[in-house]
């Protein structure tokens, strides 16, 4: 099946479909977005993984240093870095406590 592709490949562009085209022609564009989107959720799960590992560090460290002295608020620090609110820091945090410890997550 030529719609299948190596875990390796990266999509960076699609092509679009003209509005002229048959249903079989769109099929080859609906196959070749399906394969992109996939490619793109599984890199993004690596990087959501890898992302939450530094978050759920960096607030270890601010927890610690916040006991030494006058450090901003958690929210207030990690939003003016990032321009994260609270909650999709604390959801990427999530995920790599339960998915860092199995390392084929980062490669599916």
């Amino acid at each position: 099946m030529d719609h299948l592709v190596n875990n390796n490949e990266r999509v960076d562009s699609l092509q679009i479909l003209k509005g002229d085209a048959t249903l079989e022609e769109a099929k080859v564009f609906l196959l070749r977005a399906d394969t992109a989107l996939r490619l793109a959720n599984k890199h993004l799960l690596a990087v959501s993984i890898e992302a939450g590992i530094n978050f759920e560090r960096a607030f270890e460290i601010h927890q610690a240093e916040k006991k030494n002295g006058l450090v901003p608020y958690w929210e207030h620090w990690i939003k003016e870095i990032t321009h994260l609110g609270k909650s999709p820091v604390a959801r990427l945090r999530q995920i790599s406590r339960l998915l860092a410890p199995y390392p084929k997550f980062k490669q599916l």
